[in-house]
């Protein structure tokens, strides 16, 4: 009964997730393997899958197509991404509240108490699907030279290159772009709650 509860308040999705297997891992099953649907490319060969589409990453994909597809544009990265996370369900009232995200990873920059400016890149693993992550860039337009995207996948094994949703300018539509995750590091890591 529960389980149907929480099938039918995500409505369509759940629907589109079934067929996947992404309720498996959604209610604590073993991660995708290579290649199956829900895994990352780029998984090492026989290893298991690490960052698994979840429910909310794939409700933030979809989206992500969405937001792009129909133009929609942001006063800026974040806001941008705001609106994508507010498509998908997540993020709360207004631009001010957090409700629905968690924070996965804070560098020192915004958490004083952190050693680590940014996500070590041994930590990869842990970027999933729908991730919206600062990367540091040099952003001129941000005091600590960051920059918004939203994960979509991995596009090598060394979980260096990935493609990325953003909205590089103010007033343009958000698009796939490809970031180097080595070299533009990752500054700050959020997902939504329980995701």
């Amino acid at each position: 009964m529960m389980i149907l509860m929480i099938i039918e308040s995500f409505g369509v999705m759940a629907g589109a997730c079934v067929g996947g297997k992404i309720l498996d891992v959604f209610f604590g099953g073993t991660p995708a393997a290579p290649g199956a649907p829900g895994a990352v490319p780029g998984a090492p060969g026989g290893a298991p899958a690490v960052g698994v589409l979840t429910m909310a990453g794939q409700r933030i994909l979809q989206a992500v197509s969405s937001a792009i597809s129909s133009g929609v544009v942001g006063s800026h990265c974040w806001d941008w991404i705001w609106k994508v996370y507010q498509l998908a369900g997540f993020g709360g009232d207004s631009v001010h509240s957090v409700r629905d995200i968690q924070f996965v990873f804070k560098g020192s920059q915004y958490d004083p108490s952190n050693p680590y400016k940014f996500l070590p890149i041994d930590r990869h693993v842990e970027i999933k699907p729908g991730d919206w992550l600062y990367i540091h860039n040099g952003n001129q337009w941000d005091r600590n030279g960051n920059h918004s995207v939203i994960f979509i996948k991995w596009l090598d094994g060394a979980r260096c290159s990935a493609q990325v949703a953003a909205s590089s300018f103010a007033g343009k539509p958000g698009r796939y772009e490809t970031r180097n995750l080595c070299q533009e590091r990752v500054a700050h890591l959020m997902r939504p709650k329980g995701a």
